[in-house]
């Protein structure tokens, strides 16, 4: 994420932008499958408060949804952030 402060506002602009339409798709993609489905993704996708997960609520509300994260041990991660975390020395 630091590498994202260091963009200049314009670009930072493009850079959500464009991680937001990767969440969009993934999310498209996870309802047009039947089966279960296991999604790996880096936190910031999977995050219960900005990820993948406010797309399916906004598209599905019906299908039963939590995050379950692995994280180092020191990392910042919350409620907020996950419904599960693993953490990882």
């Amino acid at each position: 994420m630091n590498s994202f402060h260091t963009m200049s506002p314009k670009a930072s602009e493009i850079f959500v932008e464009v991680q937001l339409r990767k969440d969009r798709t993934m999310t498209g993609f996870l309802l047009a499958n039947k089966r279960q489905i296991v999604l790996i993704a880096g936190l910031y996708h999977a995050n219960k408060s900005l990820g993948i997960l406010l797309h399916l609520m906004d598209l599905d509300t019906k299908q039963a949804k939590s995050v379950n994260a692995i994280a180092f041990e020191r990392s910042k991660i919350g409620e907020q952030d996950a419904d599960f975390v693993i953490f990882w020395q």
